[in-house]
């Protein structure tokens, strides 16, 4: 997990996304690839059964370590999800432009 909290600074201000992807769609996007990997090893341990009420010290280190990244990582999936809508509103704005304008004269 401290692999992921560490790619996680170093992308936080320019995610790289696909190919292709818009900027705002790419930050979507590596958020929730991120946060797939940190979903992993907790659903591990919970069909392990060791995210008991009576777990060791450990589990419950690794279980508030998971969802103070968790919580991380779904805002800043819900702020680059909100600049996209942004953006793609601005976009929309520009088409409704006219791209001739024609003179009173004629």
């Amino acid at each position: 997990m401290d692999g992921i909290r560490v790619e996680y600074d170093a992308g936080k201000s320019d995610p790289k996304g696909p190919a292709g992807v818009p900027r705002g769609a790419g930050g979507v996007l590596w958020a929730r690839s991120l946060l797939a990997r940190v979903e992993a090893p907790m659903a591990r341990l919970a069909a392990e059964g060791a995210l008991e009420a009576a777990a060791s010290p450990d589990v419950r280190k690794a279980v508030a370590a998971h969802n103070a990244l968790a919580t991380v990582l779904v805002q800043h999936e819900v702020l680059w999800s909100a600049s996209w809508a942004t953006s793609a509103e601005h976009a929309l704005a520009g088409l409704a432009v006219p791209l001739v304008a024609v003179g009173a004269g004629g």
